[in-house]
């Protein structure tokens, strides 16, 4: 892939492996949205172990940094999506977002980590690998950096045509790096495609229709997933900032329940897969959430939000009309449209023609040619003779008689 180089590989990168674990907390995503915000941080998550299921769930987690507990936040990841899924963890290096840069800063450091570059380059040739040594049902899970790399997968699949046939296989993305959704657009898809991102060693891909079904979960105001379209709003910005401690991987321990019907639209490809968006709403605004955690009490803070949250929300152009439905067909929709269609054509096709109109007629008068000259001289100011005169008194008489209204 352009602008990815070849990074050093773990030992174990290529393998599959299952893991349950039962501790199940919250990670110190706090140190990763002050490294960097666009660095794909807040790590990723999967679920526990859970009853036997014929669907099998493969895991690419978020970044794995120093701190962060990974096994035990990606064992968490779309459990509520997929309680009964048979989990495998797929290995890759889920570098930072800061890569090798303290190598350049303190050689000998122990914090350097592979690129996101080199990650998701891993990543996507590790989960070609486990998908097709993977039989029957499969879902593809992703949070954060491991979302990206199911994007970066995706993009590859669609033109290989040794990819594995796309019945029985699906893809679910939490908190997507590069995404656009009827709802939302990510961080990395207000850049142009083809745009180098040296920090991060990652170049950014253009759209891709993919043939499998795909299923993207995005929390409101998440800096990575739902990036203002209007970065100039200082507080739309500053509010995404501080989501990313708040909400970004909590996005990924939601279930289908916590997302209103409203916010959930499917759009079928030229393929024939379907994507479908999820639209997480977000209760408490993140920008205020600092202050409830000192104990400021909820009743002032409340207040507070009243005022800043229309604020926040100005700094994203699907709040200027919050009363219109998002943008996209939905199928179920227009195949019901389509339908009333054709039930409509059918039954317009059997109704008889209609009956032709016999035109009424309209009274008229007839001048002759010499009234309709004098007639015009008259309108023109010109002066007739006494004979020519009357003549247009008695055709003036004609037009009151055959129409009484005229004065």
């Amino acid at each position: 892939m352009a602008g990815v180089n070849g990074g050093r590989r773990r030992p174990d990168a290529g393998r599959v492996r299952s893991r349950s674990r039962n501790a199940l907390r919250r990670g110190p995503q706090g140190l990763l949205a002050g490294t960097f915000a666009v660095g794909l941080v807040a790590a990723g998550t999967v679920f526990g172990a859970g009853p036997a299921s014929a669907e099998t769930a493969l895991i690419f987690g978020g970044a794995r940094g120093p701190g962060i507990p990974w096994d035990q936040i990606t064992n968490r990841v779309g459990r509520g999506y997929y309680p009964n899924a048979n989990r495998h963890i797929v290995e890759y290096p889920a570098g930072m977002v800061y890569g090798r840069l303290p190598d350049k800063l303190w050689p000998g450091n122990d914090i350097s980590t592979d690129s996101v570059g080199d990650s998701v380059d891993i990543g996507a040739r590790n989960l070609k690998t486990a998908l097709q040594g993977t039989p029957g049902q499969t879902v593809v899970v992703g949070n954060s950096e491991g979302a990206l790399v199911l994007s970066e997968a995706l993009a590859r699949l669609s033109q290989d045509p040794d990819a594995r046939a796309p019945e029985g296989v699906s893809f679910t993305l939490f908190g997507p790096p590069q995404s656009v959704t009827p709802f939302s657009h990510s961080v990395l898809s207000t850049l142009t495609p083809g745009t180098y991102v040296p920090l991060i060693d990652y170049t950014v891909r253009g759209p891709v229709e993919s043939q499998y079904d795909t299923t993207l979960v995005v929390g409101e105001y998440d800096f990575i997933a739902d990036f203002p379209d209007r970065p100039d709003n200082f507080l739309a910005l500053a509010n995404s900032l501080v989501a990313l401690e708040y909400l970004h991987t909590e996005t990924s321990y939601s279930t289908r329940e916590d997302v209103p019907p409203q916010n959930i639209f499917v759009t079928v490809n030229s393929k024939g897969a379907t994507q479908t968006a999820y639209f997480l709403p977000t209760k408490l605004l993140p920008l205020t959430r600092p202050l409830r955690d000192l104990g400021v009490p909820n009743e002032l803070v409340d207040q507070l939000d009243g005022v800043v949250r229309p604020m926040v929300d100005a700094g994203y152009s699907r709040n200027d009309y919050p009363g219109a439905p998002a943008t996209g067909i939905d199928p179920v929709a227009r195949a019901n449209v389509e339908d009333w269609l054709r039930q409509a054509g059918t039954g317009l096709s059997e109704l008889p023609p209609p009956q032709q109109q016999t035109p009424v007629s309209q009274p008229t008068i007839k001048l002759s040619r010499t009234d309709q000259e004098n007639i015009d001289k008259a309108v023109q100011g010109i002066k007739v003779s006494p004979t020519d005169q009357a003549n247009i008194d008695n055709a003036a008489a004609q037009v009151k008689n055959l129409f009484p209204g005229i004065g």
